[in-house]
């Protein structure tokens, strides 16, 4: 009975049937008026219409009928997307709400409608018309609706000629709470070694127990605020696992444990405490982490020690690097990098040498006497210079008549030819590829040795050298390669003009034994003395022309006094010549450091439309972190840079925001 009357109901529902309905009861009204007996005919009329269409609607619409199925499958279809738990909303081309169901205005927590309001102003980022496309061919992306993330993805609709979209909003938030536990999880190793206790304990050595405990110690508390397994795997190195969760506060205390183990107090000792640390948290395996940490550490003491090196994903990070580096007093690294050098040049078919661009006096003695060593074992070997560079003029003018040095220099491109599978490459006086005399000569040799003593700034070379010896503690690549050549070839096997250069190179980088010196700096000139080096010839290497004179004169009339106690000298040099510009400007800043009240000074010159700068420090000042922001090095007291494609006003203005980031966060 219910069905039959809620099919009666739906039958007087439409609109064909309530109007044969009216016009039936309107000819029996008026019939009925005329004559009576047509109303009760007129009664029995409409009935038996109104049966016949009831049972037609039963034939056409009953249960089963493709009618009452699809109007049933739109009504299911409609209840579920209103009720659905994931937020739906329909936009039109220009991206306003025309629908929405009860989850999107639950989410969205107003107690407004929202019909008519574009997207833009719940959705972040806009859903701009382009964006809709996008949806529409497939695209998905991420956004962000009342603070809550979600996937969107959009489904095309066409009504009435116009365009629609229907976007659904997927929920990531336990996603990105997954991932976020799971990177937090993420394992880093760092690596920690005390670089110089054996320095700062030389007249002390009965407090070493003492003192490796207290730093211990402080390793150790250290590790556990970041609840960490930590482990001495051998004396006075250590190995530290954790958690990524706990890197963000160790970033940003800016690693102080190094303050920390520097301020260990020790009596009697000359230089405090350093450690360096070498930290990953790459991802991949232990073994993986393991083995960029160990490169991390080898970069923090290749730099000079007391830093920390944090190698991620996708970059590198430097802390630390406070104090000046401390000289080994001990020459047996320089023994074994001997052995080392020796080896891979009996093993080679020729050697190629060359130094940095714009060569200076230690860059070219280097090579030479790295060549010396070549030629004892009797190999052939080229030294790729840059045959007219005019400050090499009086270096020539020495070796003139000598056939040995007339066959030994060679340019880039000759020295293309000698490259075979069994060269050796040696590179001295600088570690960044970008400065090589000769980049492609680098890229084409797969053995290659580096010796070097300025911090290392390269991340990754194209390819491992297999010798890297780059000692920043060391005054000069002179010094380093003295000492090499000291127990790689006999005594008296160095000429006096290959003594007197060597001797020059060191002058050179520590104007005049002036600064960066230590006990292995003149262990390495007096054994340059007993290779027939007389100083005062070694001397007339530096001596100044009246055109050099007058370019130092220009530059240091040329000075402004940056925050107090910072010399800026900016002048555009009329020398064609690089080399002899940067040594203009390296002579000009060691002398503009002698002013009272000075802790540093920078020389600006122009070299065509690059910029040099050299840096020079007292000591209060770490020169070398503000020249590797301009993306130069060096060390902490004597640093420089070249700057490329820029204006002497634009690099003023980018080395005095390097100088105010320097002292700014040395204050934090």
């Amino acid at each position: 009975m219910k069905d039959l009357l809620g099919q009666l109901k739906s039958v007087l529902k439409q609109k064909h049937v309530i109007a044969a309905i009216s016009a039936i009861l309107l000819l029996t009204f008026i019939g009925g008026i005329i004559k009576p007996l047509i109303f009760p005919a007129g009664i029995i009329i409409l009935l038996i219409y109104i049966s016949a269409t009831v049972v037609f609607f039963r034939k056409t619409n009953g249960p089963g009928s493709a009618w009452n199925e699809n109007n049933a499958i739109v009504g299911i279809t409609l209840d579920f997307v209103t009720k659905f738990r994931t937020p739906v909303v329909i936009l039109d081309s220009d991206t306003n709400i025309i629908w929405y169901n009860s989850a999107f205005i639950s989410k969205s927590e107003s107690r407004h409608s929202l019909y008519g309001k574009n997207a833009s102003e719940t959705i972040s980022p806009a859903l701009t018309p382009a964006r809709l496309e996008q949806l529409k061919s497939g695209a998905t992306f991420s956004v962000t609706y009342n603070n809550v993330e979600y996937t969107v993805s959009g489904y095309a609709l066409v009504s009435g000629g116009k365009h629609f979209c229907i976007v659904v909003l997927d929920d990531k938030s336990e996603l990105v709470a997954a991932q976020k536990k799971l990177a937090e999880s993420n394992s880093v190793v760092a690596f920690i070694m005390l670089d110089n206790i054996g320095e700062s304990l030389e007249f002390a050595q009965d407090k070493y127990r003492s003192v490796s405990a207290s730093v211990a110690g402080i390793i150790s508390e250290w590790a556990r605020s970041v609840c960490g397994m930590v482990k001495e795997y051998e004396r006075d190195k250590y190995i530290i696992i954790f958690e990524q969760k706990y890197l963000d506060a160790v970033l940003t205390s800016k690693f102080d444990i190094l303050d920390s183990i520097r301020a260990t107090e020790i009596e009697g000792a000359s230089v405090p405490v350093t450690a360096s640390i070498g930290m990953s948290n790459i991802p991949g395996s232990l073994a993986e982490k393991e083995t960029a940490a160990r490169g991390a550490l080898e970069q923090a003491l290749q730099r000079g020690g007391d830093q920390a090196v944090l190698r991620t994903e996708n970059s590198t990070e430097y802390y630390g690097g406070k104090t000046k580096t401390v000289q080994k007093k001990t020459k047996i690294r320089s023994r074994i990098v001997a052995g080392e050098l020796v080896n891979l040049i009996n093993q080679s078919g020729n050697v190629i040498i060359m130094g940095h661009k714009f060569c200076d006096h230690d860059s070219i003695a280097s090579c030479v006497a790295a060549a010396r060593i070549a030629t004892h074992l009797q190999k052939t070997v080229k030294i790729v210079i840059n045959l007219h560079d005019a400050n090499l003029k009086p270096i020539f003018q020495r070796m003139r008549g000598m056939n040995y040095y007339y066959e030994l220099f060679t340019d880039a491109a000759s020295a293309q030819d000698m490259i075979r599978s069994d060269t050796l490459l040696i590179i001295c006086d600088t570690n960044n590829p970008d400065l090589f005399e000769s980049r492609e000569i680098y890229e084409n040799c797969v053995n290659y040795a580096i010796i070097d003593h300025h911090r290392k700034v390269q991340e990754d070379y194209l390819i491992p050298p297999k010798l890297a010896y780059i000692e920043p503690s060391a005054s000069s690549a002179s010094e380093l390669i003295s000492e090499i050549a000291e127990y790689a070839i006999p005594q008296g096997s160095l000429t006096k003009i290959e003594a007197e250069l060597l001797f020059a190179g060191i002058i050179l980088d520590t104007n005049n034994f002036k600064k960066n010196t230590g006990t292995k700096t003149f262990s390495a000139a007096l054994y340059l003395r007993g290779q027939g080096a007389d100083p005062n010839d070694a001397q007339k290497f530096f001596r100044t022309s009246l055109d050099d004179f007058l370019y130092e004169s220009n530059i240091e009339n040329n000075i402004s006094v940056y925050r107090d106690s910072i010399i800026i000298a900016s002048c555009a040099l009329p020398s064609e010549n690089a080399s002899q510009t940067k040594l203009v400007s390296s002579k000009s800043a060691d002398r503009l450091l002698n002013i009272a009240g000075v802790s540093a000074s920078f020389v600006l010159a122009e070299i065509g439309d690059d910029i040099n700068i050299s840096a020079r420090s007292d000591g209060t000042i770490n020169v070398q972190l503000i020249a590797e922001a301009l993306g130069g090095g060096g060390h902490f007291d004597s640093a420089g840079a070249l700057m490329h494609d820029i204006t002497l006003q634009e690099a003023s203005d980018m080395l005095k925001d390097a100088i105010d980031t320097l002292l700014d966060n040395t204050k934090q």
